[in-house]
């Protein structure tokens, strides 16, 4: 919170029985925020997974959500026999399934079919690695989806008619667009000094309405901004804010919000809504789809309470690792486990080579001819000794090793691990004819043996603790390998290397019972993505992250009412991950005694080094490019995905809006046929705050106003041809498409500025 909002008093209140205070209006700025810990977090500046999830515990939840689409999987999971061709079904096409990763597996998806049916639940979580989305599929919301597909149709003929429908390209229809007629800042009329709009009274709401404030827009050099954007094209990296802006300015907007329609909740307990102000853009003509949104929004309660992330004070602490999400991880680890290591004896064959041996002679020669020599190259000639010296401790500790006499059983040792079987069989190989040779070959033959025979292993649930421990919250947060405490090269101008580990604290959320007396505000979005066959593929590269930041949007949800005629419609989705190489077990000689000298190490460090560490790291926890690990350091944001949710006709998913989706491609199945992706997007304001909504914004869509107005001159008896000309002239109030279309384009724009500056984190450790 900025020193400008500090003592701002946000008793935030749009009811219409008093003057409108909300950010942007009676003094509260735009940019105001609540501490962390008293709203729900957002993806854009305050959400981070840690630790990192595992490449099996991605697996784990992928398996989980695959069988769980199955019909009457919460039947099948306690038949033995159908669980067994499940299990072989699965070994069978996923690598990363084990054993102990399948009990897993089988325990909790039980224990997700008992709480389906003891709880009355309609809902469960998936993909459930910190955050999580929820997914439901009931005969109501198969009835609810007929409603919207039989509703839909009057809409886009009225719109039709109207000729104001609104194709975002080729395949994408906007059947209702929250981007369009927004709340503009300095142009739109708002009921600031109280009252509501009157859904029967439109015309009389616009009569107290005033322009509404321009705020000051803290971004001055945004066209600066822009050019870079129009010159780099999206997605960029290297942007910069401009001289004297912060990024951050990035994520709010001066100019625009979305406006929320208002949510009541009718009961005392449940989750009964009504909606008490307009849709923007949804005519209240349209009861049917007024009732059915209503009907969707009070099935989307609950499975919001389960995705919601609480917001926590600490998250931005560089050095904190605490899990921030609804569900704990089932693997926490920060290191590698290693098969297959090397033998302590081994090392008895270790002999510094000859070459080696010759370069500390020499240097020790040198350290001691200039050893009482002052003089500028005297001095640089001990100080270029010492340092030759300090990378060959290995010889100097081993000066005079020799290899184990002939007659040592320590050889036939030596031989039974040169023969043993490598790449998963069982037949001994040959060793080398000539590993007995001279002193150095022993040891090279040993070290090019190990790199064939060691691998790590991927890190298995039950290990740090049971799933009984997991499930009841008694799991501490246990990690199978500990992030690394200590690091002897840590900078000591810098703060003190101290990771922090809080035990996760799980949460439980109530939107009917928190904020039953001011209800909610959710904004509306409705889409088609029509395919054709001269258009017969959807395709989208984008990752999504909706709202700006004075929009507070804390959860989305998604409902597929009407798919037709096309492959597996898949929303993927992935979250970031605060991944630092400087928390994990790698070089453990360089964190603990600051020498890293790989001739030194231990028999169970040998053939590992740094470098087959680290992409050991990457590869445990999924990421192709080890160079992950420092991402957050270089500048780069670390992504995990962690998979896609199928969205069939009449599924209904949630999640909060910590995470970025995309809908995958799909296509026709029949290519000589149309087919189509119907659906309805729902955005959770947060509730923490209250915002400007249609409750305090008149209509500003001139077609409703005009509709409305000619009415009220016709009901008066004025001729037909009377009030067309009195409309003549007036095709811009209170805002006509042709601006509003401008006003959505300047929208979008600031969202890809926002996007842009997103990437844009505070960096980790780092070295």
């Amino acid at each position: 919170m900025t020193e400008e909002t500090e003592q701002v008093d946000t008793k935030f209140d749009n009811t219409g029985h008093g003057p409108l205070r909300v950010p942007g209006f009676a003094g509260i700025p735009v940019h105001y925020e609540l501490p962390s810990n008293a709203r729900f977090a957002h993806g854009t500046v305050e959400w981070r997974q840690a630790p990192a999830v595992t490449a099996r515990e991605l697996t784990m939840v992928a398996v989980m959500n695959h069988l769980t689409d199955r019909p009457a999987w919460y039947v099948k999971i306690f038949d033995y026999e159908v669980v067994a061709e499940w299990k072989q079904e699965t070994f069978d096409t996923t690598p990363l399934m084990s054993e102990k990763a399948w009990e897993w597996c089988v325990k909790e998806l039980r224990d997700k079919a008992v709480d389906l049916r003891e709880n009355r639940q309609t809902h469960i979580r998936v993909l459930d690695t910190g955050s999580c989305v929820c997914k439901a599929d009931t005969e109501t919301l198969d009835s609810l989806s007929a409603v919207f597909r039989g509703s839909v149709p009057a809409l886009l003929e009225e719109q039709q008619e109207q000729r104001i429908l609104d194709w975002q390209s080729e395949t994408v229809l906007n059947v209702v667009d929250p981007l369009l007629f927004p709340l503009v800042y300095g142009r739109s009329l708002v009921l600031t000094d109280g009252g509501r709009v009157d859904l029967d009274d439109v015309l009389g709401c616009y009569r107290d309405a005033t322009v509404a404030p321009k705020p000051y827009d803290r971004r001055i050099n945004s066209q600066s901004v822009q050019k870079d954007i129009d010159r780099l094209g999206t997605p960029c990296w290297g942007i910069s804010p401009p001289h004297g802006e912060k990024s951050e300015f990035y994520h709010w907007s001066s100019n625009y919000q979305c406006l929320p329609c208002e949510v009541e909740f009718l009961h005392d307990f449940r989750t009964e809504v009504q909606i008490t102000s307009y849709i923007n853009n949804l005519h209240p003509a349209h009861k049917g789809l007024y009732q059915a949104i209503e009907k969707l929004i009070s099935m989307t309660i609950k499975p919001w309470n389960d995705c919601l992330v609480k917001g926590q004070s600490g998250w931005d602490d560089q050095f904190n690792q605490g899990q921030l999400g609804p569900v704990p991880l089932r693997i926490i680890t920060y290191g590698v486990e290693w098969e297959n290591e090397l033998p302590e004896w081994a090392l008895a064959f270790r002999i510094p080579f000859e070459p080696r041996i010759k370069i500390y002679r020499k240097a020790q020669e040198a350290l001691q001819s200039s050893k009482d020599d002052q003089t500028r190259k005297g001095r640089k000639k001990h100080l270029d000794a010492q340092r030759r010296l300090s990378g060959l401790r290995d010889v100097a500790d081993n000066l005079h090793k020799k290899l184990p006499p002939p007659d040592s059983d320590l050889w036939q040792r030596a031989k039974e691990y040169l023969e043993l079987p490598e790449d998963g069989s069982n037949t001994p190989v040959a060793a080398p004819d000539d590993w007995m040779e001279g002193e150095v070959k022993p040891w090279r033959s040993i070290e090019n043996k190990l790199k064939r025979l060691l691998r790590f292993k991927h890190p298995e649930p039950g290990t740090a603790f049971s799933y009984e421990e997991w499930k009841t919250n008694r799991h501490k947060d246990k990690a199978i390998i500990d992030i690394v405490r200590h690091r002897s090269n840590w900078d000591p101008d810098r703060q003190p290397f101290e990771p922090l580990t809080p035990p996760h604290t799980p949460y439980t959320i109530s939107l009917q019972d928190t904020f039953r007396d001011q209800g909610l505000q959710i904004i509306i979005k409705m889409e088609n993505i029509e395919l054709t066959p001269k258009n017969p593929t959807y395709t989208n590269d984008s990752w999504q992250l909706d709202g700006q930041l004075n929009e507070h949007l804390a959860a989305v949800a998604i409902f597929a009412y009407d798919v037709s005629n096309i492959t597996s419609p898949q929303i993927s989705f992935r979250q970031y991950t605060t991944l630092d190489g400087v928390y994990y077990q790698y070089a453990e000689e360089l964190y603990t005694t600051g020498d890293f000298n790989i001739r030194n190490l231990r028999a169970h460090r040998c053939g590992k080094g740094a470098g087959r560490e680290i992409v050991a790291i990457a590869d445990i926890l999924g990421f192709d490019n080890p160079l992950d690990l420092w991402g957050d350091f270089h500048g780069t944001l670390s992504y995990q995905s962690i998979g896609s949710v199928a969205t069939p006709q009449g599924r209904l998913i949630t999640f909060p809006s910590v995470l970025e989706y995309r809908v995958e491609p799909f296509q026709l199945l029949d290519a000589s046929l149309p087919g189509h992706y119907r659906s309805i997007k729902m955005y959770l304001v947060d509730p923490h705050y209250r915002v400007c909504s249609t409750r305090n914004v008149p209509p500003q869509q001139h077609h409703w106003w005009m509709q409305e107005a000619g009415n009220a001159l016709a009901t008066a008896g004025l001729p037909r041809e009377l009030v067309d000309e009195i409309f003549r002239g007036t095709d811009d109030w209170p805002m006509g498409m042709e601006e509003a279309a401008h006003r959505r384009q300047n929208l979008i724009r600031e969202h890809i500025w926002n996007e842009v500056f997103r990437l844009r984190r505070m960096p980790g450790p780092g070295f």
